[in-house]
């Protein structure tokens, strides 16, 4: 084929997810978006800017204040912190964080926080599809974990079906993922962006993602940021070492 009769790939659409406090990786994410992909229209941020990191009034502000982030759920953390509430002590390491954050974030941007809805339906700029934003799931939108190839994700895939839904984007998990199916000649995708602040797939790189709804195609994009200064922060704060120690193994 002519390369210049070929539909170049545009990627309008950018997704971001758990930052969990963490700036410094947060500002070297927007950074590389800038500087590789411009044509970016729109980020949409899918929960958790809260909890674990030494940063939680700067990353709160960062996201909710900027322009080009259109469309915000809330997480887990985000809801605790945000109501100023502890969590139940299932994980202590989030007990001890958001304890601490609650008392970082003043309490205007807390509120605006815990007003953040836990689920959008929406579109971007001029394209037809149906784009559904929930941290978990939709059925348990702040705590349900849905893995790549799991029975749950192919439930998820009947119930985009059911209601018309183009891509589905979650969280939570901290691992990103693409999933593709056909439905009757229609391509749908699920997708995780993985996590900014805190990865868990065992690569320390900050991660998000970019879309080109032209084409339908999603990609995961991986970025270094200096570990060594979020971790030096969170020895200064007095916080758990393993919250530092966690980054650099990317889980």
């Amino acid at each position: 084929m002519d390369k210049y009769n070929e539909v170049s790939i545009l990627y309008t659409l950018a997704l971001i997810s758990d930052v969990h406090s963490n700036l410094t990786a947060l500002e070297a994410v927007l950074n590389d978006m800038t500087i590789n992909y411009p044509e970016i229209k729109e980020i949409y941020f899918i929960g958790d800017l809260c909890g674990y990191g030494p940063d939680p009034k700067e990353c709160a502000e960062l996201i909710l204040k900027n322009k080009i982030i259109t469309k915000l759920v809330k997480g887990n953390h985000d809801h605790y912190i945000g109501q100023g509430i502890t969590p139940p002590p299932t994980n202590p390491l989030a007990v001890s964080s958001i304890n601490w954050q609650i008392t970082q974030i003043p309490l205007e941007l807390r509120w605006e926080i815990a007003q953040l809805p836990q689920l959008i339906t929406t579109r971007h700029l001029d394209f037809s599809q149906e784009i559904c934003l929930v941290h978990g799931s939709p059925q348990y939108p702040l705590t349900e974990y849905i893995h790549a190839n799991s029975k749950k994700q192919e439930n998820l895939f009947d119930y985009m079906v059911n209601l018309g839904i183009d891509i589905l984007v979650l969280g939570h998990t901290h691992i990103p993922f693409i999933q593709e199916k056909i439905f009757s000649d229609k391509k749908l995708i699920m997708v995780n962006p993985g996590s900014i602040g805190q990865p868990r797939d065992e690569n320390p790189k900050a991660s998000y993602m970019v879309i080109d709804l032209n084409k339908m195609d999603a990609k995961i994009i991986r970025v270094d940021y200096l570990i060594d200064s979020v971790v030096n922060r969170l020895n200064e704060y007095g916080l758990p070492k393993l919250l530092g120690e966690r980054l650099f193994l990317g889980r």
